[in-house]
């Protein structure tokens, strides 16, 4: 998050126009999912294979399960929450690609 914020300092700076800063803060915001999406997958993937391999007892299956739903949940918000910033732009500033 400090690291996102430090990247907006500079980029406010350089901005002549509300838009202008929102573009340049979505598109921060664009360059840094794919990076946090492949940690959470890295990380998701990690998880089940160590459980995999400790799944001794009834309730550690159940713990696997718990994780494994709740891992697909949050890589779909992370994967959708891309096109959710296409809409906001779109929404709010009009044309999305300017």
């Amino acid at each position: 998050m400090l690291v996102a914020i430090i990247a907006v300092i500079p980029a406010s700076a350089q901005a002549r126009t509300f838009r202008d800063l929102v573009s340049q803060i979505v598109d921060i915001i664009n360059f840094t999912i794919p990076v946090i999406a492949t940690a959470a997958l890295v990380a998701y993937f990690y998880n089940i294979l160590v459980s995999l391999a400790h799944q001794d007892s009834a309730e550690a299956r159940t713990k696997l399960r718990t994780h494994i739903l709740w891992g697909i949940v949050g890589i779909f918000i992370l994967f959708t929450f891309e096109a959710i910033l296409y809409m906001l732009k779109e929404a709010f500033l009009g044309d999305p690609d300017a």
